[in-house]
């Protein structure tokens, strides 16, 4: 499961990098997030700012992500709760560290799926004005996958495996 949370991570930054300098290469020079009646941008940006400071944002997300797994495989044995069955031998070990790591990559690569439908969707709006845009939807089924992940590693450490 590591293997493939780490792959997922990986092409879904991949596809935001794609979307990223797709979107960059169609936005007009001045993007907009609002717009008025007659489609012109009320609060707006230049599209350099857009792209530099949704990069840094992705980019340093994922930087803390790396060393998040980095320091989890450092965390020392006796730090972890001494009654737990995940401790019970160096295997048990690994495979905590082994759950963590892809729980972490897993993460990392639905923000990154998310941050590249938002970008998607922002230039699709800033391309087609007169498309009403409502983020909503995605808002929510974001913030409902992102919840669900969250939750299930406190679920698969409360179960005991045998």
């Amino acid at each position: 499961m590591t293997t493939f949370m780490t792959l997922f991570q990986r092409i879904s930054l991949l596809a935001f990098v794609v979307v990223l300098l797709y979107g960059y290469s169609l936005l007009p020079e001045v993007v907009g997030f609002r717009f008025n009646d007659f489609q012109q941008p009320i609060e707006a940006f230049h599209k350099g700012q857009f792209f530099y400071v949704t990069a840094g944002f992705v980019v340093l997300f994922n930087l803390l992500i790396v060393l998040f797994v980095q320091f989890v495989a450092q965390i020392p044995v006796r730090r972890l709760a001494i009654a737990s069955f995940w401790t019970q031998d160096k295997a048990h070990v690994q495979a905590t560290f082994q759950i963590l790591r892809g729980w972490a990559n897993g993460l990392a690569g639905w923000v990154n799926a998310l941050f590249c439908w938002f970008v998607y969707q922002f230039v699709h709006h800033n391309t087609v004005t007169y498309l009403n845009l409502d983020p909503t939807p995605y808002v929510i089924v974001g913030a409902v996958v992102l919840t669900a992940w969250m939750i299930a590693l406190p679920l698969r450490f409360a179960v005991k495996r045998i």
